[in-house]
């Protein structure tokens, strides 16, 4: 998936994939994770790599993999308003 933006309670994501971006995360399910943005009061902004099925708080078929970008790692692309 390269692009599209979706969004939930918790996070945003400009869906790209992280091998896309050149770095590659790959979290339990084997799927390639997509970069989000953290919508939690915790954590407003924050962006992070996540799985495709990472839901906060949910149980099942949801994944819990997410790794915050570290300040060492730049991200390429284009800057997005969030408008709320």
């Amino acid at each position: 998936m390269e692009g599209g933006l979706s969004r939930s309670n918790s996070f945003t994501d400009f869906a790209s994939t992280s091998s896309f971006l050149g770095k590659k995360y790959v979290c339990r399910c084997s799927l390639d994770a997509v970069l989000r943005t953290s919508l939690t009061y915790q954590n407003m902004g924050r962006r992070f790599w996540g799985c495709l099925k990472f839901e906060v708080g949910k149980a099942g078929n949801a994944c819990d993999f997410f790794h915050f970008l570290d300040g060492d790692e730049v991200i390429e692309g284009r800057a997005r308003d969030l408008l709320l």
